[in-house]
C-alpha cells in the first residue's frame, strides 16, 4: 500500500527525532493472512522510513487508547477516529483530510476536529 502523500512517513519519523516526540501507532486493522497485523504495521512503516516505532493493535475505542496512553495528539485521516478522540480523551485530534472541506462531518468541526 502506498502512502497518501509522498515521503511524509519519513518526513514524520525525521520531525518527530529531531523534536524528541514519542510516537505511538494505534491500529485497528482486522486481522488477515500472513504475519499479525502488529508485524505488518511495523515493516511497512519501516520501509517507509520510520524505524522503532511502537504499534498498538486494537479492535476497541481509540479515544479510551489514547487517554490511557495519556497522548497529547492524535493524528487520523477518519472523522469517525478523530471523533472518538476528541470525545473520549484529552489528546488534540488532527484530521488529515485530502477531501472538499464542505464534506467534513458536522460532528467533527463542532469538536474542533
Amino acid at each position: 500500500m502506498p502512502e497518501l502523500e509522498p515521503g511524509i512517513i519519513a518526513r514524520i519519523a525525521k520531525t518527530s527525532r529531531e523534536c524528541r516526540w514519542d510516537v505511538i501507532l494505534l491500529a485497528t486493522r482486522p486481522s488477515t493472512a500472513g504475519e499479525l497485523v502488529q508485524l505488518q504495521s511495523q515493516h511497512w512503516l519501516e520501509a517507509h522510513g520510520f524505524q522503532c516505532l511502537r504499534v498498538y493493535v486494537a479492535q476497541r475505542s481509540r479515544g479510551k487508547i489514547a487517554d490511557a496512553l495519556g497522548q497529547d495528539a492524535f493524528v487520523d485521516d477518519r472523522p469517525e477516529n478523530c471523533l472518538d478522540i476528541a470525545v473520549e480523551s484529552k489528546a488534540k485530534a488532527i484530521l488529515v483530510w485530502n477531501g472538499n472541506v464542505k464534506d467534513i462531518p458536522a460532528g467533527a468541526k463542532r469538536l474542533g476536529v
